[in-house]
This record gives C-alpha cells, structure tokens and sequence, in this order.
C-alpha cells in the first residue's frame, strides 16, 4: 500500500454513483483536547469538553447531520464521553473513528498493534466500530499496512491538501488533491481529504504561487485582503463564516463530489465563543442546504464509492 505521505497518481481518484451528488461531511477532532480540559478541571468525572460535545451532537442532530469523532487512546477509554455518545452511535446520528500520532521511526509492528488494541478498546467503550482513521505527524506513513485489512476501516482522512505543516513537527500536504481518492491498488481504504481550496484572483496560480509566498507570510494577508489568493481549509474554529462560505463556493462550482469539515472541540467559552461557534455551525448549515448540499456519513461514501 502506497504511504499516506505521499501523494497519490492521477488514477487513484475516487468516482461514486451517479445519485450521490455532492454531499458534506464532519469530522471532530476530540482527543487531545479532552486531554486538555481534565486538566483544567479538579473534577475529572465530569470534564467540560463532554457538555460541549453533547451540545453540538443535539444541534447535528436538529439539522439531520451525523458527525464522526475521531478519538485517541484517552477518548477510548472515556467513560463519560462512552456514556452520551453511545446512543446516537446506536442510532446512526453519529459515527467514531481513530486518530493517532504514530512516532517518525516506530519498531516494527508498534504502530499496528496501538492501532487494533484502540479499535478494540473503541468497540469495548462506545459499542460502535470504528469507520475511519486520521494518523497525524510525520509518522503517518507508519500506518500504511496496518489500517485496512486488520482493522476493517474503510476510509482515512490524513491530508490537509495545500498546507504545509512540517515546520511544526507535521506533514507537507501541498501536493495531495482535494478529492477523495483509493489508498491503495484493490481500492480497500479510501482516503477523504480535509477540504482546503484557493479563493481570489489568482486561485488558479495558488499551488505554485503559494508555496513562493511561504517565506514572507505576511504576503499571505496582503493578498487575501486584496482578494488576490487565499487558502481557505473548511475547519472551525479557524475561519470566519464567511471564508467558509468562499471556500464552499470554490469546492462545489469545481465539482468536488464531497466536502469534509474538520472541527477541533478545544473551543473554550469566554466572552461568547461557543454561541458564536454554534451561529458559525448553524449559517454553514443552512448555506449548504441552499447550495443543496446534503449530509453523508463514512459509512454511506464507503457505499457510494465505485470499486
């Protein structure tokens, strides 16, 4: 299986049934923020970030969207978290997957068995199987063997297309497209990329134009400001509605087939921020409804996806 480092050929991309149209996904990042609100909190039975979580499956709920939350060894073993999300994973309103950050250079086999030992600890916990696996780091590569055929997970989503994050210890991603494409040669594993898109101008020149500006990131502004060149990547909190709303534009009239949000729950509420996180949610809701943009699950790409 070719590494998800590396960037896949031409041929590998993903095509789905006629009737799938364009759909959106959500995927919520929670592990090492829950990490962080344990210990922000002298009572761990009851750490903040489960209240959030909660709150935001009820307003996914309302608007007829299954989130999948990607957890790491801490999330697994989480009782209280196993406790609120056990019934809408039961009931289909939600989907688990795993997230891991494997070492650069792991001893043969490590990461494999971290990865099946959280898949059965995920499965123990919640009663859900995991559907898909988000490995970041620059030790992503390590999973390449272990994640399909073991584990049954179908669908990854590591790259952040257009981004390069190797500066702080992660992966350079600006070579990966933005649609989903097959992992692999027999199409096992179908990897779902976190939407990034050029806006502006010059959105066209972006792939070779940004990485020039990358030295001088200060450009970076100057031409967004100029609505020029903007990288927009569908993640919150991070962007403003409406660069969200730009970014959805750009996906949708290039006719990616699915548009995968990524939603980091380390949100604090201080002077309002979780309404607004929740108004941000509930505009880009109604947006893609008016884009007629309908809500999917791994599961349901999985099954559009031909083989």
């Amino acid at each position: 299986m070719r590494s998800p480092i590396d960037p896949p050929p031409r041929t590998a991309q993903a095509r789905f049934a006629a009737d799938f149209g364009q759909r959106f996904l959500i995927t919520v990042e929670i592990g090492e923020a829950f990490e962080r609100a344990q210990s922000r909190t002298h009572d761990t039975s009851e750490p903040i970030d489960v209240a959030r979580i909660a709150r935001f499956q009820r307003l996914c709920e309302a608007e007829g969207v299954a989130p999948v939350y990607l957890a790491d060894g801490t999330i697994a073993r989480s009782a209280e978290l196993a406790d609120m999300l056990r019934g809408p994973l039961a009931a289909g309103k939600a989907e688990i997957g795993i997230q891991l950050r494997p070492a650069l250079n792991p001893p043969a086999g490590r990461e494999r068995a971290e990865l099946l030992a959280l898949r059965t600890e995920i499965v123990r916990n919640f009663g859900s199987a995991p559907v898909i696996y988000r490995a970041v780091g620059r030790g992503a590569g390590a999973l390449a063997a272990a994640t399909p055929r073991d584990s049954g997970i179908g669908a990854g989503s590591p790259a952040l297309p257009h981004f390069d994050d190797t500066s702080s210890g992660g992966r350079d991603d600006r070579r990966h497209p933005i649609a989903p494409y097959w992992a692999d040669a027999t199409h096992s594993v179908l990897q779902l990329p976190l939407t990034s898109v050029f806006w502006g101008l010059l959105r066209r020149q972006g792939e070779w134009l940004d990485p020039l500006l990358a030295p001088v990131p200060r450009l970076h502004g100057a031409l967004a400001r100029l609505g020029l060149l903007q990288r927009i990547a569908l993640t919150c909190p991070g962007i403003s509605v409406e660069e969200a709303i730009r970014g959805i534009d750009i996906a949708l009239d290039d006719g990616l087939p699915l548009l995968v949000f990524a939603f980091d729950c380390s949100l604090r509420d201080a002077d309002g921020a979780l309404q607004r996180f929740h108004d941000w949610w509930t505009r880009v809701f109604a947006y893609l409804e008016l884009r007629a943009v309908r809500p999917t699950t791994v599961r349901d790409v999985l099954r559009a996806a031909e083989r």
